[in-house]
């Protein structure tokens, strides 16, 4: 026992102890997701630089999986599901590919249970929600439009419109699927 408390006793005083150095905090909300970065041992000024990057970072990926807003010179989902026609092809930006490709691919690590494709459902529900009138018919989900994962095509960066898909990555970003 006399062993254990000498070991452990300098330990304490070493995690006790507390540092010089100055911790730098920013917050964002992105995706209905707040978002604190912490930066220790590092200037004033690094940290603001760095949290500037950050925040860039965090921006461009908020517009490209945004499915409600449309951006002016930005091909995200919202320009795929609401802008791009049926059955053409466009070429995207390599990070909305990776985003997508991690949809389909966790798509397929989960048995479906994570379903990038489900737009068109989530349209339905969300507007019984917002006017809090019940639960849609069996009727208005089969028939919203499509949302089968295999009506994504995306080869390298190109992306082919095959159906009126809706693609959903916010649902990802926020945890709700």
């Amino acid at each position: 026992m006399k062993k254990l408390i000498i070991f452990i006793l300098p330990l304490l005083f070493l995690c006790g102890c507390e540092r010089n150095s100055k911790v730098y905090s920013y917050d964002m909300l992105y995706m209905d997701t707040y978002i604190e970065v912490k930066l220790y041992d590092v200037s004033k000024g690094d940290s603001d630089k760095l949290f500037k990057e950050v925040d860039n970072i965090y921006s461009a990926y908020a517009k490209l999986a945004d499915r409600y807003t449309k951006y002016d010179d930005v091909v995200n989902v919202y320009y795929l599901n609401n802008t791009l026609k049926e059955n053409k092809k466009i070429e995207i930006d390599n990070k909305l590919s990776e985003l997508i490709k991690f949809g389909i691919d966790s798509y397929d690590k989960t048995d479906g249970y994570v379903d990038i494709a489900i737009g068109n459902l989530v349209d339905v529900w969300k507007e019984y929600r917002d006017k809090g009138t019940g639960v849609p018919t069996l009727y208005e989900l089969k028939n919203c439009g499509s949302n089968d994962i295999k009506d994504i095509t995306l080869n390298n960066n190109i992306f082919f419109k095959t159906s009126d898909v809706k693609i959903d990555l916010g649902a990802i970003a926020k945890g709700y699927v």
